[in-house]
Formats: C-alpha cells, sequence, structure tokens
C-alpha cells in the first residue's frame, strides 16, 4: 500500500469516528515532483496533490494530507452542526467560567419523547456535547472540585428532575458519551417555566465567587450552582 493511501485512511477514520461523512481526496499514486519544477511549484503541487509522472513519494503524501486535519476537520464539524451555536461566559473572582453548546429548536416536537428523552442521556443541547470551561478550579452544586480545564456537560431529563452530569471528555460529538469518564453525577428538581423553544442556557452571577447555571427548554427548567473552590 502507498503512502498516501495509508494516511487517507488514518485521516478518513477519524472523521468518521464523529459521525461525519469523510471528504474526498484526488490523490493518486502518481505524484512526484520533477526535479525541473520550480520550489514554488513544488511547494504547490505538494499541498494540492497535482499528479506527475512516477510514484507519489512519502513526503508529498504527509505534506498534502496532515494539513488537511487542521482546517477541513474544524470545517466539516461545522458544516455538520445542525443548530445555531452560543458561548456564554461569566467572571468569579478574576477567573472566567464559559459554556459552549448549541441551541436547538422543538419544532413541534414534544420534550422527554421526540427531543431529551425521559431517562436516557442527552448531550444538553446540539451537535457537539456542551462544553464547560475553566480558568480555575470550582464546584458545581457543592459536588467535588473541577479542576482548571475543560469537560463536557450532559443530562439525563425525568418529569420531576435531571442528573446533570460532568464528564472528562471535553471535545466529543453528542453521541459519543462514555459514563467512564464522568467526574460528578449531581440530581436537580425541575420548574416548570413558560414555554421556552430555543434551548437556553444561562450564566448568573449570585456573588463574586458563585454563579447560576440555568437550562430551559419547553416548560422545563433546572437550575445549578458553580462556585470558585
Amino acid at each position: 500500500m502507498c503512502a498516501e493511501h495509508r494516511f487517507r485512511i488514518v485521516l478518513v477514520s477519524r472523521y468518521e469516528d464523529f459521525g461525519f461523512s469523510a471528504p474526498t481526496f484526488s490523490f493518486g499514486c502518481s505524484l512526484l515532483l520533477t526535479p525541473t519544477a520550480t520550489a514554488t511549484q513544488r511547494s504547490r503541487h505538494e499541498i494540492m496533490g497535482t499528479n506527475y509522472s512516477g510514484a507519489m513519494t512519502r513526503r508529498a503524501a504527509v505534506l498534502a494530507l496532515s494539513a488537511l486535519p487542521i482546517a477541513s476537520y474544524a470545517t466539516a464539524l461545522q458544516q455538520n452542526r445542525a443548530s445555531p451555536h452560543e458561548t456564554i461566559s461569566t467572571n468569579l473572582n478574576g477567573k472566567e467560567v464559559s459554556i459552549t453548546y448549541g441551541r436547538p429548536y422543538l419544532k413541534g416536537r414534544e420534550f422527554g419523547k421526540d427531543v431529551a428523552p425521559y431517562g436516557q442521556v442527552w448531550r444538553l443541547g446540539a451537535d457537539e456535547a456542551t462544553k464547560l470551561t475553566l480558568t480555575s478550579s470550582v464546584k458545581v452544586q457543592g459536588g467535588p472540585e473541577l479542576p482548571t480545564g475543560s469537560y463536557s456537560l450532559w443530562a439525563i431529563p425525568g418529569k420531576e428532575k435531571w442528573t446533570l452530569v460532568v464528564n472528562k471528555a471535553a471535545d466529543v460529538w453528542g453521541t459519543n458519551y462514555d459514563r467512564s469518564q464522568d467526574v460528578a453525577r449531581f440530581e436537580v428538581p425541575v420548574h416548570t417555566t413558560a414555554p421556552v423553544e430555543e434551548f437556553t442556557i444561562t450564566l448568573k452571577k449570585k456573588s463574586t465567587n458563585s454563579a447560576e447555571i440555568t437550562f430551559a427548554w419547553s416548560t422545563q427548567m433546572v437550575s445549578a450552582t458553580v462556585a470558585v473552590a
């Protein structure tokens, strides 16, 4: 198997792991940069994959394919999103707490049945799992201390209470939940609210070192407290 095919297999597998359709590559086993090509032409053709006679060199395959995960992977992620996304943040005692999440609409669907089914793990949004980023250690709902870093947030909705989950795997697609990576779980009561069409998370500062995180969709609302440890 030639070099570019081996790299293509690795790259395609990375896309498919996240539920994306793999991009189509135009590289063949016939790329060879001739001695007469200028330095500019060689660089351009190595990146674009223009065919020359002969066998493709390993170096050209590495240059062309290793550049794709950075730009193309990020583009593919956004192209596969089904909902708008938003980042909210607050400052606690000079340290930032931020949440990035997808905001799906109900569009006539029933919460707890058609979307976010009761008793099942939900990504707390849409597309990627909701991401919590901390620049200082905090405690959520008085639970264990979470060190500086990023985490994913999940929920198991119910009619009367939700189970909120903090997970170590921060950058995952919303169907790739791994319970073995959980760092905290806690239950919060459900409150009734006016109908909310678009899923909404808010961060409301309560004091210099604490804030309330509220999750609202349909007629359900739950809240949790985050405080600097």
